[in-house]
C-alpha cells in the first residue's frame, strides 16, 4: 500500500489546536457539473448515481472527473467555506483530507486560493492508490491521530466513510454533506 505523504512540519504546528478536517469534492467544493461532465463524457445521462454504473465504467468515470479539465466547472460550497473561514479564524487547525490524488495537487491549490479556501495542511491519495475512498479516509484520519492531532469535527459527502470514522473514532463529531441533495452515488455500493 502507497504511503502517505504527510507535511509533516505543517502537521506538527497543530498539535496544540482543535483539528476539523474537510472533504474536498462535494464538501467544500460544488463538482456536481465536472460530475455531469465526466458522466457525459463516458457515454453515461449526467445525473447517472456513480454506484449505478457498471463496474467496466467505473475507471473510466474517475480519469474523467479526476482529469484538471473539468475543474473549471467546480464552485465553492459557501455555506461550508464560511463555516470552515469562522473555524481557521477562531485559530482551529483545518486539515483537507482528499481522494484527489495527488497528480492533481497543483491544480488543487490553485483552486482552493482562488476559492479562497484556507488551510494548514492537504492529504491527498497517493498516485497509483485505488484503494477504495473509505479506507483511504480511514487510514489519513488514523495516521493523523497517530501523530497526536485532537481531531473534532471531519467533515465528508461519502456516506460509507463518514460512517467508517464515526464508527472507528466515536469521539468525533461527523458532519455528512449533500450538496443541493444532488446524488453522486460515491460511497453507497
Amino acid at each position: 500500500m502507497e504511503e502517505l505523504q504527510l507535511p509533516q512540519e505543517a502537521l506538527l504546528k497543530l498539535l496544540d489546536k482543535k483539528v476539523a478536517l474537510y472533504d474536498i469534492d462535494m464538501t467544500l467544493i460544488d463538482a456536481r457539473r465536472r460530475f455531469m461532465s465526466a458522466m457525459e463524457e463516458i457515454g453515461y445521462p449526467p445525473t447517472t448515481p456513480y454506484n449505478r454504473l457498471p463496474r467496466s465504467a467505473r475507471m473510466r468515470f474517475w480519469e474523467a472527473f479526476l482529469s484538471e479539465k473539468y475543474l473549471k466547472y467546480d464552485r465553492p460550497v459557501e455555506e461550508v467555506v464560511n463555516e470552515l473561514r469562522e473555524k481557521y479564524r477562531m485559530d482551529m487547525g483545518i486539515v483537507l483530507v482528499t481522494g484527489r490524488p495527488a497528480r492533481l495537487e497543483h491544480a488543487t491549490r490553485q483552486q482552493l486560493k482562488a476559492f479562497g479556501i484556507p488551510y494548514h495542511a492537504m492529504l491527498m491519495r497517493p498516485q497509483g492508490n485505488f484503494e477504495p475512498d473509505y479506507k483511504l479516509k480511514l487510514r489519513m484520519v488514523t495516521t493523523l491521530l497517530e501523530l497526536g492531532l485532537d481531531i473534532v469535527e471531519y467533515h465528508e459527502d461519502n456516506v460509507r466513510a463518514a460512517r467508517a470514522v464515526s464508527s472507528r473514532f466515536p469521539w468525533i463529531k461527523v458532519y455528512l454533506h449533500r450538496v443541493g441533495g444532488f446524488e453522486t452515488g460515491f460511497g453507497e455500493d
